[in-house]
């Protein structure tokens, strides 16, 4: 169910820096409907087209870097400039494989997302919101932003109750402890591979 709730909840990921984070994400949650609802962006053969721009709003919505450099915590200072690099490549390219399929996929199950509470802290922003379902079941979500570069980037996020960033950041550390960063990257790869082999296998 994470996964899933994950999966809607990367559809309001973007926002740009006027005016308060929530109504940022609110104006951008317009804008994914009307690119995931356009008839003319629809079908199979469209589909790297569409893939293209979500990734497009994605890159702009979301700091990699420092999600990653949080989900590694003190590994991540271990690593030069070029494996830090090539872990962010990864760890993005690990995250399309494994949701941009179930986004389009799970977007019709997709109802309402209902804002609850905004709390600013300096450069920093907490927005707490529910996701809800056709179903009507709802799933709390709490979406972590900080300003960069003059805009809002979301950090980190929460899904009933769980972080995103520490998820990861508990599995990497297990993977580096008994494996170190060769074996990260190993992993990272089989994981892309699987996802890819997963979508591949659907209908």
């Amino acid at each position: 169910m994470r996964n899933l709730i994950f999966t809607f909840t990367f559809i309001f990921l973007s926002a740009t820096f006027a005016g308060e984070a929530t109504e940022q994400i609110k104006n951008t949650t317009v804008e994914l409907r009307k690119l995931l609802e356009d008839p003319t962006m629809m079908g199979n053969e469209k589909k790297r087209e569409r893939r293209r721009a979500i990734r497009e709003i994605a890159d702009s919505s979301f700091d990699w870097k420092d999600i990653v450099r949080r989900s590694l915590a003190r590994s991540w200072s271990t690593l030069n400039t070029e494996q830090q690099d090539e872990f962010v490549r990864l760890f993005v390219e690990f995250l399309e494989a494994s949701y941009l399929e179930k986004l389009e996929v799970h977007y019709s199950d997709l109802k309402d997302v209902i804002y609850k509470a905004e709390r600013l802290k300096g450069n920093y922003a907490m927005v707490s919101c529910q996701v809800v379902t056709t179903k009507g079941t709802t799933h709390p979500v709490e979406f972590r932003l900080k300003t960069s570069n003059n805009r809002w980037k979301v950090y980190d996020l929460k899904i009933e109750g769980v972080s995103m960033v520490n998820n990861y950041r508990s599995q990497f550390a297990d993977i580096m402890k008994t494996s170190g960063y060769a074996g990260l990257i190993l992993t990272l790869h089989q994981r892309i591979e699987d996802a890819k082999k997963v979508k591949a296998s659907s209908p």
